[in-house]
């Protein structure tokens, strides 16, 4: 089962009218956002925090899935190919390690939490 982020929303309109009313990143935007953290769910397993210095991405496709009108937010899902330069810290001795450079390919969708707002759930993640 894809485990769910805890981000989701960007922040909420201020408008009179429309106060309150999520709004949602831009696909573009949610790549970095959900690069980094699979990057530190995968790395917190072994002990270590990992910190990304920079992130390429080399593609990128964003599909709709499901009933596209009868839906307030997004519903997508979305796959991404690039590059990533990060540095671990170990949890334990709390030693930081020298920065590393790996490939990866990620796969995450837009979903609802049981509140109806949006979240972004990463399906796939392989770092080479």
């Amino acid at each position: 089962m894809a485990k769910p982020l805890s981000w989701g929303i960007k922040g909420v309109l201020k408008k009179k009218g429309v106060r309150g009313s999520p709004v949602q990143f831009k696909p573009a935007e949610k790549i970095p956002i959900a690069v980094k953290s699979a990057l530190g769910d995968y790395f917190r397993k072994q002990g270590f925090s990992p910190a990304t210095t920079e992130l390429k991405v080399e593609s990128f496709t964003c599909n709709p899935k499901g009933e596209l009108f009868k839906k307030i937010f997004a519903n997508n899902s979305y796959s991404a190919k690039g590059s990533i330069t990060y540095f671990l810290r170990e949890h334990a001795g709390d030693r930081v390690y020298e920065k590393q450079t790996s490939t990866f390919s990620i796969a995450f969708e837009d979903a609802l939490d049981r509140n109806g707002m949006p979240f972004t759930s990463v399906t796939r993640f392989v770092l080479d």
